[in-house]
């Protein structure tokens, strides 16, 4: 099939929606599949990393012909390439477009939302859907598709519910990459981050914004720290820096390390041999925290999977997306969102019962053999089939 991967934005800028589109056109491409990364604008970045599937950035007018342009230059793309099925990711932007596009190209589209666009926490604003500007773009995006796909549970409910049931959901969640966390910890890591040699890690990955519940969970830290004086956080993700002053109020400014972005460098960097620092953290880490802070903060989470394919004890808050992939002392410690003492009774339980902890780190990792990018790509390609022959019939 000659498949366009729509995407508002892509690596080597982003976070979690680009590493969706990098893995699964890595493995369509694998599979056979004549696969193409479209998106607007990104023109700067065009030469930055050289990936093994075309990526098109498109050149975009800004303030001249605005949507008008981008749906013109992606009929162009899409018949130039005589793609059979458009899979646009995000609703409010490429979904919007590629709905308005089926008026003049015949391809099926797919359209995969990933957690802004169609959840929502009203107590703190997030999600597009709560903009009386965005909300009905995003509507008529979900209700011109020909199939939608949900990365979580509280996802699919809600594509039901904004297309009124008139267009199918297919539950497809988010994959993982096994092979990377397959080797040995790298001895210089914690030099490297100036992590204590005798620390005991626990690791958490996210750009910094308020659905994440950092601040819980340097609060939950600074719980444990004097009982467990060993304990040193690890924070990485865009703008973490700016929780500086929270852990100096918390008094644990020692016991903290804002690591800043660190990438994949299989996406993020042009070196003959780079070094995979994120893997190495993860690998070191003892406990992965998920502090997300509400019900409807995550979609699916990328960093949560990586943590379970690095088979570690896992402790994250009891959201949907979460609970789709973990149960409560099987593979993962689930603690109530939004609340402090319980997520530092969670931590607790993780460094000091070593049994369970044990437990946690083994069936982790065995759970997340389910989620390999390769099966959840075999899984698009049966939607994008069913959508051509649906089509094709009378």
């Amino acid at each position: 099939m000659n498949i366009l991967l729509y995407t508002p934005s892509f690596l080597p800028r982003g976070g979690g929606l680009e590493v969706v589109n990098h893995y699964l056109a890595s493995c369509l491409q694998e599979l056979g599949h004549n696969v193409r990364v479209v998106m607007h604008g990104g023109w700067r970045q065009r030469n930055e990393v050289e990936f093994s599937y075309p990526v098109t950035r498109l050149p975009t007018a800004r303030g001249l012909l605005g949507e008008t342009d981008r749906l013109a230059t992606l009929w162009v793309v899409a018949r130039f390439h005589q793609a059979d099925v458009i899979h646009a990711h995000d609703t409010t932007n490429t979904g919007f477009v590629a709905a308005k596009l089926k008026r003049f190209f015949p391809a099926p589209l797919v359209i995969t939302p990933h957690g802004e666009d169609i959840n929502t926490v009203p107590e703190i604003g997030y999600g597009f859907m709560l903009d009386d500007n965005l909300r009905p773009r995003i509507e008529y995006a979900v209700r011109n598709a020909n199939a939608l796909t949900a990365i979580s549970h509280r996802i699919e409910q809600a594509l039901k519910s904004t297309s009124d049931n008139k267009v199918p959901v297919y539950h497809i969640p988010n994959g993982v990459d096994n092979r990377r966390f397959s080797g040995p910890v790298n001895p210089s890591i914690r030099a490297k981050y100036g992590i204590p040699p005798d620390a005991r890690v626990i690791l958490t990955v996210g750009h910094q914004h308020q659905r994440r519940g950092y601040e819980h969970l340097i609060r939950a830290v600074a719980n444990i720290v004097p009982e467990i004086p060993e304990v040193f956080l690890v924070l990485v993700g865009r703008r973490t820096e700016s929780l500086a002053d929270e852990c100096e109020r918390n008094g644990v400014s020692s016991r903290v390390l804002l690591a800043g972005r660190i990438m994949d460098p299989a996406f993020g960097t042009v070196e003959e041999d780079p070094k995979d620092d994120l893997a190495d953290l993860y690998r070191e880490a003892e406990v992965y925290a998920s502090a997300s802070m509400a019900e409807g903060a995550e979609g699916m989470s990328l960093a949560l999977l990586d943590a379970m394919a690095a088979s570690k004890c896992i402790v994250a808050s009891r959201i949907s997306g979460t609970q789709d992939v973990l149960n409560d002392g099987v593979n993962g410690i689930l603690v109530e969102p939004g609340d402090s003492e319980d997520l530092t009774r969670g931590l607790r339980r993780a460094l000091t019962d070593s049994n369970l902890a044990q437990s946690v780190r083994e069936r982790a990792g065995q759970t997340a053999r389910a989620y390999d990018w390769m099966d959840i790509a075999r899984r698009y390609v049966a939607v994008y089939e069913s959508v051509a022959d649906r089509i094709r019939s009378p």
